[in-house]
């Protein structure tokens, strides 16, 4: 992630860089909720059972 971060405004757009940032976030707190509430699962597991 640093490494894109450093990119950014010269191979990437800065804005699409805070974009990503912020979902992935976004995923890992709903990733820590579900854990919370049901367990944990691999990613593979938790995609299936989000999307």
């Amino acid at each position: 992630m640093r490494e894109i971060g450093e990119c950014a405004g010269t191979h990437f757009d800065p804005g699409l860089i805070e974009t990503f940032n912020v979902v992935l976030s976004e995923i890992q707190i709903i990733k820590e909720q579900y854990t919370y509430k049901h367990g944990a699962l691999n990613d593979l597991d938790f995609i299936k059972s989000v999307g």
